[in-house]
């Protein structure tokens, strides 16, 4: 059987059609990685859009803290002033006593940050931005929420409370706080006067009220971090 070589023409016809093979494949696969990373930035823009509303009731809720531990470690000074001093009761300081003894804790809104999770963090085309999502919801929101876990549930359980069920008046908080305080409403103590010599009280109290100033920077900090994280991503967002 006679061997026969390909002519040019065969030679180059196949090669033109193995090229345009080549070309619609890499055509596709272009489209493809295009579509793709059109959906990536429709996603990115999305979660960003929602972390921004999450961050703002973040700052809010931190706001609405703020004043209300700035008013509480007033209060715990008012009554530690009141009871170094030899005035009389004052019915004013049911009030005191009763912010002195209160508590808030911030739950940040993390709804954002689980779809981003979700999603994969590379969703975040710019990686600094990516860092500073991943700081604020794994730092700053964790170290707070920390912080209030260890001072709600042993320094207001195993020192206040007890303080409160012995030698404060049952009753003279109402609704979901009459279990001693939790919302900051007025209480009254059983003897104010015995109150005064009390030194566990007093040893109670102001580490109560340190807590609370702790509580205070740190919600401060975490406030100061949600905002700057608020204008990143709109900066980010403005200019897509």
């Amino acid at each position: 059987m006679a061997f026969r070589i390909p002519s040019r023409r065969t030679v180059l016809g196949a090669l033109g059609q193995g090229l345009l093979i080549f070309v619609g494949i890499t055509a596709a696969i272009w489209f493809e990685n295009r579509n793709d990373h059109r959906r990536e930035r429709a996603v990115e823009i999305e979660i960003m859009s929602q972390m921004v509303a999450d961050l703002q009731s973040d700052t809010a809720d931190l706001a609405g803290n703020l004043t209300f531990l700035e008013i509480a470690v007033a209060s715990a000074d008012t009554v530690l002033a009141a009871l170094n001093s030899e005035a009389p009761w004052d019915p004013s300081l049911a009030a005191h006593f009763g912010w002195a003894t209160g508590m808030v804790i911030f739950l940040p809104s993390r709804a954002a940050y689980q779809h981003l999770i979700s999603s994969g963090l590379d969703v975040i085309e710019d990686g600094r931005l990516r860092l500073q999502i991943t700081k604020y919801y794994e730092f700053h929101a964790l170290t707070i929420a920390s912080v209030e876990a260890h001072f709600v549930t042993e320094v207001r359980r195993e020192v206040i409370r007890p303080e409160m069920r012995s030698k404060f008046v049952p009753g003279t908080v109402e609704g979901p706080a009459q279990r001693f305080n939790f919302l900051a409403a007025p209480v009254t103590p059983i003897d104010f006067e015995a109150l005064r010599g009390d030194h566990e009280f007093r040893n109670a109290l102001m580490e109560y009220g340190g807590g609370l100033e702790t509580q205070a920077i740190i919600s401060n900090l975490v406030r100061t971090a949600a905002a700057a994280l608020i204008g990143e991503l709109e900066g980010v967002l403005n200019s897509r």
